[in-house]
């Protein structure tokens, strides 16, 4: 089933009150279905106590789904440890089920619950708010060695692959196979050079809240893992997401919570690109997808088609950008 049709089905919420119960006790008077992002679906339950929950039902990645499944349950460890350890960064804290696992098992996939955080969408724009990121990156960078083996293993790798890639859009197959290329060039690089440091890998504004008290909640932390820290400075630029942030702001904050003050840009290139390749393959294996409609492949084809190159088309710009800030 494509993401597409999964996320109309898993959007009703037929028996999710009664797996809520039986799997963690929780009485929901009343639950809403709410925007859950590429990997989920999520849920806002109000419980009989007045307590509000987000609920989020992950489903099956496209493409690796065994390593998924293995990324996100020790991340799960992960949040939770952050909590009992005392790190000093904001993070849902994941609920245990009456088992005493971080999850449950709803409709083929994994079911998580977090006590509901309140706050305002992140903004790029705002000078503070790009501090604040840039502080909360730093805090989780140095948080490696206190959270000891609770940390995950390496991210999960991208696995560019050129033929599906040049399948998907044809039309830039020269293009496509340059991008790829100078991944596979700079990849030794990184693994030989590059240090591994916890880090988020997804620190896109849909992934980041503001409480009301003005500190930064960061959410979503399905693919985290050790990584060199470039990975998580890729952000700011404006990788996975349309705009570009204050990136000023970011180093500022960044340097201020105690971020190692260099960057390695060959590092940071593969990070752009990789990510840019990565997000060019969910597509694909959902285009790929056996029983993906002819209005679903259409779309997704345009979203290939569209946002990756544009994606590729401004690595230059961007790193330009990152060599004029991250040196000062």
């Amino acid at each position: 089933m494509t993401a597409a049709r999964w996320a109309k089905a898993g959007s009703r919420s037929g028996g999710l009150a009664t797996t809520l119960a039986d799997a963690f006790g929780i009485d929901a008077v009343s639950i809403a279905s709410k925007p859950g992002g590429a990997s989920a679906d999520a849920f806002l339950a109000e419980t009989a106590d007045a307590r509000s929950l987000w609920v989020k039902a992950f489903r099956p990645h496209p493409y690796d789904e065994a390593a998924a499944d293995v990324i996100r349950i020790a991340n799960l460890r992960l949040l939770h440890e952050i909590h009992e350890r005392g790190i000093d960064v904001d993070v849902p804290n994941p609920l245990p089920a009456l088992d005493g696992k971080l999850f449950a098992t709803w409709r083929a996939g994994m079911l998580v619950c977090y006590d509901h955080v309140d706050g305002r969408p992140f903004q790029w724009t705002s000078a503070r708010d790009s501090a604040l990121l840039g502080q909360a990156a730093a805090t989780i960078h140095r948080a490696t060695e206190g959270l000891g083996d609770a940390v995950p293993g390496p991210a999960r790798e991208v696995v560019a692959d050129l033929d599906a890639l040049v399948a998907a859009v044809p039309e830039l197959a020269a293009e496509t196979a340059a991008v790829v290329a100078r991944c596979a060039e700079l990849d030794p690089r990184v693994r030989d050079a590059s240090p591994r440091v916890l880090c988020h890998t997804d620190l896109t504004p849909w992934n980041l809240i503001v409480t009301p008290d003005g500190r930064l909640t960061v959410l979503d932390w399905d693919e985290a893992g050790a990584a060199p820290r470039e990975q998580d400075l890729i952000f700011t630029l404006g990788a996975g997401s349309p705009g570009t942030g204050d990136v000023a702001a970011f180093w500022s904050g960044y340097r201020a919570a105690g971020g190692e003050p260099s960057v390695d840009f060959a590092t940071l290139e593969w990070a752009l690109l990789s990510r840019h390749v990565d997000d060019m393959m969910f597509d694909v294996a959902l285009l790929n997808s056996p029983g993906a409609s002819g209005a679903e492949r259409a779309q997704l084809r345009a979203n290939v088609f569209a946002y990756g190159p544009a994606q590729w088309r401004r690595v230059d710009e961007r790193m330009a950008l990152a060599r004029r800030t991250f040196t000062r």
